[in-house]
């Protein structure tokens, strides 16, 4: 169980650094070069989208390095939620569309499951610390 718990955690890390990771280059880049973002299953567009993501690029690595160092281990399962409803939200809730013209449902559903599994990463790390006890 142990091995199980150590692999959704670093999974959780690794999905949530890279996610940041890209979230900071698209706002980067999109404002460097005077461009609006537009990502359908975000419920923001244009300018106020690349000022979200680079926001939340920030928010998303620090939140991780402290959850890293296991400093408010609450902050990251709350990051990884929010992260997953608006995944969900915005690939199943929204207007955006599958098939011809749209993006792919197994794409999808392979970014909602890896959401899922870095949400259940993040839930073991916040059980284990909250059960260590204290010196």
């Amino acid at each position: 169980m142990r091995v199980v718990s150590m692999v959704l955690r670093i999974i959780s890390f690794l999905f949530h650094i890279l996610l940041a990771a890209f979230m900071l280059a698209a706002s980067t880049l999109a404002w460097s070069g005077g461009h609006n973002l537009t990502i359908e299953i975000l419920p923001w567009q244009g300018a106020a989208l690349t000022w979200v993501l680079l926001f939340a690029g920030l928010a998303g690595l620090v939140i991780a390095g402290l959850a890293f160092k296991r400093t408010l281990p609450l902050l990251f399962v709350l990051w990884n939620l929010a992260v997953l409803v608006l995944l969900v939200r915005g690939y199943f809730f929204s207007s955006y569309s599958f098939g011809p013209g749209g993006g792919s449902l197994s794409t999808a559903l392979w970014f909602v499951l890896a959401a899922l599994v870095a949400m259940l990463g993040s839930w073991v790390q916040f059980r284990s610390l909250r059960r260590r006890p204290t010196r």
